[in-house]
């Protein structure tokens, strides 16, 4: 029979370890020991789950910055943007802009300006969601705690330990709650809530807790409407006082507290903030169908199971199972007070994704954020059925009942959120590509799939750009040939996913459409990297193709000129391809010179970087990459007589015995002769224009 007072594991007595049990009842106790733990013990290993959870999070917790990957983290911050009054969407989408819940929005209004006075240009954003997801993991590392001290103040050391694990370790909790949204704060304020009432239902001294309960639960409804039972346990706990005998001026006091605060908050939420004009999505569904989605079991039902699933449903109801036969053996019967705390924490579990289903039928792949507040009161039940479950074994063996959760259940965790690890630190492929076209190519409208909708985009992407890209987005690249979308939508450029661009290389058909293009780039692996894989293009080729090979590696396979015949005085304009099959060894500069037909004699030249100023010969490393110069104006000398001449180019470095040039062709020459160009007089030149 249970000892009043005593701290077993699910009983009403202090875990702290204050009160000494009897040396029989020691001996008989088949609890957990760390129920009777001194608390520097709980402490410490507390802390020690908080490192495990700080190291499982923080490793490439800025995963694919700048490149903001989730669709709702740039959706805040231009919410919070639109507040300070510095973005403004156009009148018909104004209202997708109000009435967010306020918590999150104004706690960005507090970081953005701080940011922004140490952010690079067009770096703003990324970096106030690099603070926002740490701000992130901080507030989930702070629901880890909650959720072990809940446990602890319940059922005991043990309980809070083998809570805090599930929570620290669970791959899905990880994932959406280091990202810069409010969802990861809506659980720490609902455990907040859960604690302080817990707290206020074991001692008298804190019966004024379930007013702060109710408060924290307000504030987890300012971060997310949808989560209104968290303010159900300070409720009850203020309840069972206004009904008991004891304390009942107490509880109705502060029940009347309580109301009195959630009828200001309502009142201003209605009145002041209107956040009627976010029921549009979520709340639209709500509103519409709400009461008979809260009326489906199946959607109820659904939305539980997802909830259990996100730490271990299995080992949750199996330890629940054996906790209740635990609880069936007169001895170990839980007192009044411990199934009450643990009812506290049911509430939670069952009323949230309830509430969840008015509007949400969640999956643990699409929006599990709506359940995770009562998987972290699950949490909770689990390590306290974890300790009650022990109490069938006799006391020296009562460690082993966690052992089953540790290797089943906390180690697999554990090891599926290392596994996720390396994938979050790659760099993302969307950046790479913004980033790249910026540096090498010309502005032009881009053809784009769905997985690149906002790569062009600065204003929901977040990639800092230096000029401003416009694009079309399709799911059927081949509705148009690329002749048609340019006449059609002006676009000069397409990305291709990879899987596409093997289905039309795959078939005649197919490969007649791509090599209407000039392709330009792949981003596959390797190397490893986030994001879709995808090959760039420009949907016409060169003027004119060729095959020179300018040393071991560099390949000149195209060009450009603006025209063959031109008068004295003008210049003409060159654009160059290249490729290189090897990394060059050094970086190399091109010169182009104009000469008589018969002799290397200079009349005119010009020198420059082969490619783009910013991609030097050295940085050359992708055999598949086709680079494109800069535009190369060769003067024509005003005085140079009428005639033939030619264009010679070549690719030289300065090294210390001077000028020394690539070799073409493998040959001893050093300069190819690019084109002929035929100089004419100006009444020659209009003559021929004018020409039938």
């Amino acid at each position: 029979m249970a000892v009043r007072g005593s701290a077993l594991p699910v009983g009403g007595g202090d875990p702290t370890g204050r009160v000494r049990l009897p040396r029989a009842a020691r001996q008989d106790d088949a609890g957990f020991r760390a129920g009777i733990a001194r608390p520097r013990w709980f402490w410490l290993g507390l802390a020690l789950l908080i490192l495990v959870g700080a190291a499982l999070r923080l490793p490439g917790y800025d995963f694919s910055l700048p490149y903001i990957d989730h669709p709702d983290e740039p959706n805040f911050y231009l919410v919070a943007r639109f507040w300070r009054g510095e973005f403004r969407p156009s009148a018909e989408l104004e209202y997708l802009y109000r009435g967010y819940p306020p918590a999150h929005i104004a706690l960005q209004v507090i970081i953005q300006p701080l940011v922004e006075q140490t952010a690079a240009p067009g770096w703003a954003m990324a970096e106030t969601i690099r603070v926002l997801r740490l701000l992130s993991i901080a507030a989930d590392l702070a629901t880890l705690a909650l959720i072990g001290v809940t446990a602890w103040r319940i059922a005991g050391a043990y309980a809070g330990w083998a809570a805090a694990a599930a929570w620290t370790t669970a791959p899905l909790v990880i994932a959406n709650n280091i990202l810069a949204l409010p969802d990861p704060f809506v659980p720490t304020f609902v455990m907040l809530a859960l604690w302080l009432a817990v707290e206020a239902a074991r001692s008298p001294r804190r019966r004024g807790w379930t007013l702060l309960s109710v408060a924290a639960g307000v504030v987890a409804i300012l971060f997310k409407y949808p989560v209104l039972s968290a303010v159900a346990p300070g409720m009850v706990v203020a309840l069972a006082l206004a009904i008991g005998p004891s304390e009942r001026r107490a509880g109705i006091l502060l029940l009347a507290a309580q109301v009195a605060l959630l009828a200001a908050v309502s009142l201003w939420l209605w009145f002041g903030y209107n956040f009627t004009d976010a029921l549009y999505n979520e709340g639209a569904v709500a509103a519409e169908s709400g009461l008979s989605n809260m009326l489906t079991p199946r959607r109820v039902l659904n939305n539980l199971a997802v909830t259990l699933d996100a730490i271990h449903s299995g080992a949750f109801l199996g330890y629940s199972a054996l906790a209740l036969l635990a609880a069936l053996r007169r001895r170990a019967r839980p007192s009044r007070r411990a199934l009450g705390l643990v009812g506290l924490a049911a509430l939670l579990v069952v009323t949230i994704p309830w509430l969840a289903a008015t509007f949400s039928e969640v999956r643990l792949t699409h929006r599990l954020r709506d359940v995770l507040p009562a998987t972290a009161a699950a949490c909770v039940l689990l390590g306290a059925a974890v300790a009650a479950a022990a109490r069938l074994l006799p006391a020296r063996w009562s460690w082993a009942m966690a052992a089953p959760l540790a290797v089943l259940v906390i180690f697999p965790l554990a090891q599926a959120s290392l596994a996720a690890q390396p994938d979050r630190l790659l760099p993302d492929r969307r950046a790479a590509l913004r980033q790249w076209f910026d540096i090498n190519l010309d502005p032009g409208v881009v053809l784009v799939d769905p997985d690149n909708h906002k790569t062009f985009n600065p204003i929901w992407g977040g990639v800092p750009h230096r000029r401003w890209v416009d694009w079309v987005e399709t799911t059927d690249f081949t509705q148009f040939s690329p002749a048609e979308w340019r006449a059609r939508r002006d676009v000069r450029y397409m990305v291709i996913p990879r899987h596409r661009v093997a289905e039309l290389e795959a078939t005649e058909a197919g490969r007649a459409y791509l090599g209407q293009m000039l392709h330009l780039r792949d981003f596959y692996s390797p190397p490893p990297a986030r994001g879709p894989e995808m090959a760039f293009y420009r949907l016409w080729r060169m003027q004119v193709e060729t095959d020179v090979r300018f040393g071991d590696a560099i390949c000149l396979i195209g060009y450009d000129i603006s025209e063959q015949r031109v008068e004295p005085g003008r210049s003409v304009a060159l654009r160059f391809y290249w490729t290189a099959s090897a990394p060059p060894d050094d970086n190399y500069q091109l010169f182009v010179h104009l000469t008589p037909p018969t002799d290397e004699q200079v009349l005119s030249q010009a020198d420059g970087s082969p490619g783009v100023p910013e991609r030097p010969t050295l940085t050359w490393t992708d055999a598949h990459e086709t680079l494109i110069s800069g535009a190369f104006a060769l003067p024509i000398p005003a005085d140079l007589r009428p005639g033939k001449y030619r264009v010679r180019i070549g690719l030289y470095r300065l090294d210390g015995a001077g000028w020394a040039r690539l070799p073409v062709n493998g040959g001893p020459a050093d300069a190819w002769d690019l084109v002929e160009l035929t100089i004419v007089d100006r009444a020659t030149l209009e003559a021929s224009e004018d020409a039938p």
